[in-house]
């Protein structure tokens, strides 16, 4: 299976709004320049949309528009690392959360 297929394969089964990275396919070092190119080519096609460098998401289709991901979503690289929690959530966005603040 060509790396092209393989990403627009697995892309195709992920929810709307999930954000992810390079790190998600499981790409050998030799197809990383094919894989640069497949999601180039994706992102042109509206298809997915680029958080910032390496960190992408699948948005979801509405009347409005698209909609960005939810806030856990865009944190999730920071907070996780190979699935494994790093980092916490802490400070007023934390309080306002649990409705302690405003």
């Amino acid at each position: 299976m060509k790396v092209t297929e393989k990403i627009e394969k697995r892309i195709a089964q992920m929810p709307d709004g999930n954000t992810f990275g390079y790190q998600e396919f499981n790409i050998q070092e030799s197809e990383y320049t094919a894989a640069t190119k497949a999601i180039e080519r994706l992102l042109k096609k509206g298809i997915i949309n680029r958080v910032s460098t390496g960190l992408f998401y699948k948005p979801k289709q509405t009347l409005f528009g698209n909609l960005k991901p939810k806030e856990e979503e865009l944190l999730k690289p920071y907070l996780f690392e190979q699935k494994k929690r790093v980092a916490y959530i802490t400070g007023t966005a934390l309080y306002n959360r649990l409705g302690l603040t405003t």
